[in-house]
């Protein structure tokens, strides 16, 4: 389960904020739970990696195929709703002079199995927490 940081840190801002008058406190609380939050995130990515790394040494088939079945699976969409279908629509047109029907795939549904598939979610995040990149 990965936790939206910002939205915990500000429920938990408010909260603190009723509770502690001092600023500085307040402050030092928020930064410190933002920290922690981050450090458990990161440690749920890492722990998530090891399970990754396990199944794809597995000698079960299933488990150790089944990610690079989605991902080509994934790539053949995007090539029918980036490359083919325009392609084959252009074609149908200037054969039949009419427009051609178009098979429409759901981008958004590709888009969000692509990126969890990349892990583009949260590691930007947890490299930018270990200090990886600038």
């Amino acid at each position: 389960m990965m936790w939206d940081i910002p939205a915990t840190v500000s429920a938990v801002t408010e909260l603190v904020s009723k509770f502690v008058p001092d600023k500085d406190l307040q402050i030092r609380i928020q930064n410190d739970l933002a920290i922690k939050l981050a450090e458990i995130e990161a440690a749920q990515v890492a722990s998530q990696s090891e399970v990754n790394k396990a199944e794809a040494q597995s000698g079960n088939v299933f488990a150790s195929s089944w990610r690079p079945l989605v991902g080509y699976i994934c790539a053949v969409a995007f090539a029918w709703q980036f490359v083919l279908q325009p392609f084959f629509s252009f074609l149908y047109t200037m054969i039949t002079h009419q427009p051609a029907p178009v098979v429409a795939l759901q981008s958004d549904a590709l888009m969000s199995l692509l990126f969890g598939l990349l892990g583009i979610s949260g590691m930007r995040s947890w490299e930018k927490i270990k200090g990886v990149t600038k």
